[in-house]
Protein backbone atom coordinates (compact mmCIF):
# COMPACT_ATOMS: atom_id res chain seq x y z
CA UNK A 1 0.00 0.00 0.00
CA UNK A 2 2.94 2.32 0.63
CA UNK A 3 4.20 2.09 -2.96
CA UNK A 4 0.72 2.77 -4.31
CA UNK A 5 0.36 5.77 -2.00
CA UNK A 6 3.72 7.09 -3.16
CA UNK A 7 2.82 6.67 -6.84
CA UNK A 8 -0.52 8.42 -6.39
CA UNK A 9 1.18 11.21 -4.43
CA UNK A 10 3.85 11.64 -7.08
CA UNK A 11 1.34 11.78 -9.91
CA UNK A 12 -0.67 14.46 -8.11
CA UNK A 13 2.39 16.75 -7.67
CA UNK A 14 3.06 19.80 -9.79
CA UNK A 15 5.62 18.65 -12.39
CA UNK A 16 7.04 22.17 -12.76
CA UNK A 17 8.67 22.21 -9.32
CA UNK A 18 12.20 21.79 -10.71
CA UNK A 19 14.76 19.02 -10.85
CA UNK A 20 16.51 19.99 -7.62
CA UNK A 21 13.34 19.72 -5.59
CA UNK A 22 13.24 17.19 -2.71
CA UNK A 23 9.97 15.96 -4.21
CA UNK A 24 11.95 14.45 -7.08
CA UNK A 25 13.03 11.70 -4.68
CA UNK A 26 9.46 10.44 -4.84
CA UNK A 27 9.83 9.92 -8.58
CA UNK A 28 13.08 8.04 -8.06
CA UNK A 29 11.60 5.82 -5.36
CA UNK A 30 8.46 5.17 -7.41
CA UNK A 31 10.58 4.26 -10.45
CA UNK A 32 12.78 1.90 -8.45
CA UNK A 33 9.77 0.40 -6.68
CA UNK A 34 7.91 -0.30 -9.90
CA UNK A 35 11.04 -1.75 -11.49
CA UNK A 36 11.74 -4.09 -8.58
CA UNK A 37 8.08 -5.11 -8.44
CA UNK A 38 8.04 -5.82 -12.18
CA UNK A 39 11.18 -7.96 -12.00
CA UNK A 40 9.82 -9.86 -8.97
CA UNK A 41 6.51 -10.59 -10.72
CA UNK A 42 8.33 -11.70 -13.87
CA UNK A 43 10.61 -14.01 -11.84
CA UNK A 44 7.68 -15.62 -10.02
CA UNK A 45 5.76 -16.17 -13.25
CA UNK A 46 8.85 -17.63 -14.96
CA UNK A 47 9.55 -20.05 -12.10
CA UNK A 48 5.90 -21.15 -11.95
CA UNK A 49 5.84 -21.76 -15.71
CA UNK A 50 9.09 -23.74 -15.52
CA UNK A 51 7.65 -25.95 -12.79
CA UNK A 52 4.50 -26.53 -14.83
CA UNK A 53 6.55 -27.58 -17.84
CA UNK A 54 8.81 -29.78 -15.70
CA UNK A 55 5.79 -31.73 -14.44
CA UNK A 56 4.85 -32.57 -18.03
CA UNK A 57 8.17 -34.31 -18.71
CA UNK A 58 8.48 -38.05 -18.15
CA UNK A 59 10.63 -38.89 -15.09
CA UNK A 60 13.46 -40.36 -17.20
CA UNK A 61 13.91 -37.02 -19.03
CA UNK A 62 14.20 -34.93 -15.86
CA UNK A 63 18.00 -34.87 -15.87
CA UNK A 64 18.38 -32.02 -13.40
CA UNK A 65 16.47 -33.96 -10.73
CA UNK A 66 18.47 -37.19 -10.78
Amino acid sequence: ATLLTTVVGVLSQDPGSGYDSPDMMKYVLAGWGLTVLGIAIYAVLTIRRGRQLARRLPPDQRRWMS
